[in-house]
């Protein structure tokens, strides 16, 4: 009997998303719950507030407001569907790389792309589920991203997932690799997971 292999989605795999929110709202239920005890036991066995267990309760509100932030920032997203991954990586060029529940951040605000495929020349992105800026304030993003970092890549993204998948199957495929040759897909790659959420 064959057991189903469980893997943890990290950045850019599909699930993430839902992922971050399960876990924001778990840490917070659980830090919450810890606080007060700690700071209950306090009251009880010191007879007062300002006690050591005091301390430690307000230290661990630190990661309740941490997890309590992330799930605001990740709330108004959705991860994709499998069925949706499967288009998007049977329409992408051979040789690109694809990131799905992509949050990239800035020092304004979070956007959401459901997909950033990325071949050796090209960066192209849907919006996500949940996204309320416009697609050209999520291409404007990506493009000065690029042009910041020193990416010669073109970007396109696109809000509607027909055009999407016409577009991706338009893009150049990238040529098979040795081992020890470079690919420029690598640190586009690298970068755009140091910037997301």
């Amino acid at each position: 009997m064959n057991k189903k292999e469980r893997t943890v989605p990290g950045k850019g795999a599909r699930g993430y998303i839902d992922r971050i929110k399960k876990l924001a709202i778990l840490i917070a239920i659980g830090a919450f719950l810890l606080a007060a005890i700690l700071f209950v036991l306090g009251l009880i066995i010191f007879d007062s507030k300002f006690n050591v267990l005091s301390i430690f309760a307000a230290m661990i509100i630190i990661p309740f407001a941490g997890a309590v932030t992330r799930f605001v920032l990740f709330k108004k997203y959705k991860s994709s569907t499998e069925e949706e991954e499967k288009k998007v990586i049977e329409a992408s060029p051979a040789g690109s790389t694809t990131l799905t529940d992509v949050i990239l951040t800035s020092p304004e605000r979070a956007m959401g792309y459901a997909f950033i495929v990325v071949t050796d020349h090209e960066v192209a992105g849907l919006v996500g589920k949940g996204e309320k800026l416009a697609a050209v304030k999520l291409y404007e993003y990506l493009k000065d991203l690029m042009k910041r970092k020193g990416f010669g890549h073109s970007v396109e993204v696109l809000d509607d997932m027909d055009k999407f998948l016409k577009y991706i199957g338009t893009l150049s495929d990238s040529p098979a690799r040795e081992e020890d040759e470079e690919d420029p897909q690598v640190e586009v790659v690298e970068m755009l997971r140091i910037y997301m959420a």
